[in-house]
């Protein structure tokens, strides 16, 4: 049970940032984010990035973990979502508007890939019964 719980809290949080990545991907407005924070802010803007990335997983990671109660820890499983939405935002319109690598496409084959073999290490481990630990 604990397994399947846990199991559906990461298909959860994945189809959120997944949701949330493609809205920002189709509206337009993820390009603009990074085109006017990162573009033209320069590398203090990446720093930026970087320690809000680091501040806020910190404090994300304390919210999860709090005994305080269970909304306290929901609410730091969505912070660390947003925060991966937005370390991802610049690498995935970098990744689409490229040319040389498989345009709009690849974050989608990313995807397929990455479901693939979560799939079927999955699928070996509750077929198995196996403790990979």
């Amino acid at each position: 049970a604990f397994i399947r719980r846990t199991y559906a809290h990461l298909a959860g949080a994945v189809l959120a940032f997944v949701g949330l990545e493609a809205v920002l991907l189709e509206s337009g407005f993820g390009k603009e984010i990074v085109r006017s924070l990162f573009l033209s802010g320069g590398s203090l803007a990446w720093l930026g990035l970087m320690v809000l990335f680091v501040v806020g997983g910190l404090a994300a990671q304390a919210m999860a973990r709090s005994r305080q109660s269970v909304g306290v820890q929901y609410a730091g499983l969505a912070l660390y979502v947003l925060l991966e939405v937005v370390i991802f935002l610049p690498i995935l319109i970098i990744a689409t508007q490229a040319p040389q690598y498989a345009g709009k496409d690849l974050p989608l084959q990313a995807g397929i890939v990455t479901l693939a073999a979560f799939g079927g290490l999955t699928a070996a481990v509750f077929l198995s019964g196996k403790d990979f630990s």
